[in-house]
């Protein structure tokens, strides 16, 4: 997937000036369709009606190649003008995917191998077996009781279990 983009010379031209809002909308649209589909600026005659949401334009494609924005393709299709002088290449576009699958495989692979210093110990093999000491501290988490507790009462909690805890140590 590429993204494409438009110069900021194209404020200002004449060209530009004076298209129509449809002609303005097949011509972007033409540049979006030709990334998407990595066509290096070829826009085939059967994706004219994804250009513009009305359907196909064939007068604001006259005007694009009276302009000489576009060109006709020997398929019946089009090709954009100057097409790869902004947007980057088919090629260009899938080396980047491809190098950026193989960059993140070998992340996951050392990953694996090197487990963050944060990572708790046997985390993966993990399965949710009984801990060691006391399952339930007295107040804290009783069981019988069903509802939010007060702020008061689970500051007095936390503070029986931290004395617990210092006790035995």
């Amino acid at each position: 997937m590429a993204d494409t983009r438009l110069k900021d010379s194209l404020i200002g031209d004449p060209k530009m000036e004076n298209l129509t809002d449809a002609e303005w909308r097949v011509w972007t649209l033409g540049y979006v369709y030709a990334n998407k589909h990595l066509t290096n600026g070829h826009i085939p005659a059967r994706a004219l009606r994804y250009l513009h949401p009305d359907g196909e334009k064939p007068v604001a494609v006259e005007r694009l190649l009276a302009l000489r924005l576009w060109t006709h393709h020997r398929d019946g299709g089009w090709e954009i003008v100057d097409f790869l002088d902004t947007q980057s290449s088919a090629k260009q576009v899938t080396d980047y995917l491809e190098g950026n699958r193989r960059r993140v495989k070998e992340w996951r692979e050392r990953q694996a191998d090197n487990p963050s210093p944060n990572a708790l110990p046997n985390a993966s093999r993990r399965q949710g077996k009984a801990r060691s000491g006391p399952a339930v501290v007295e107040g804290l988490d009783s069981g019988s009781e069903v509802g939010p507790r007060s702020v008061r009462e689970q500051d007095a909690a936390w503070g029986r279990f931290h004395a617990a805890d210092q006790e035995s140590a």
